[in-house]
């Protein structure tokens, strides 16, 4: 099984495929947040030989961005989930978890 979060914005979506679980190798990647950008994307997770049936996405919801992503991704046969990032931000604290973009947005100040 591999595993892949994604960070979804307006203009992107920031992919980090796991392989193994979460202490095995990962490999990241940028696309568009459009529906070239997840073809681009679904090519990109075949060439790491990652079948669709064999792939659970986890996708923040944010807004309406993510919405088009994730139902074109459950036609191809992935497995999606789609979290609260209130809810992951508030498990990763409960784990001392440091989160990088928390870490970026508090720099920003």
């Amino acid at each position: 099984m591999f595993y892949l979060g994604l960070d979804v914005s307006k203009a992107s979506l920031d992919c980090c495929l796991l392989y193994q679980g979460i202490d095995g190798k990962k490999k990241n990647k940028r696309v568009a947040n459009s529906s070239k950008g997840t073809a681009e994307l679904l090519d990109w997770l075949k060439r790491q030989q990652s079948e669709n049936g064999q792939t659970h996405i986890v996708m923040e919801a944010t807004g309406v961005y993510h919405e088009n992503t994730a139902i074109a991704l459950h036609r191809a046969g992935c497995l999606v989930s789609i979290v609260n990032p209130a809810h992951v931000r508030h498990f990763a604290k409960s784990r001392s978890v440091i989160l990088p973009f928390l870490t970026e947005v508090k720099s920003r100040g």
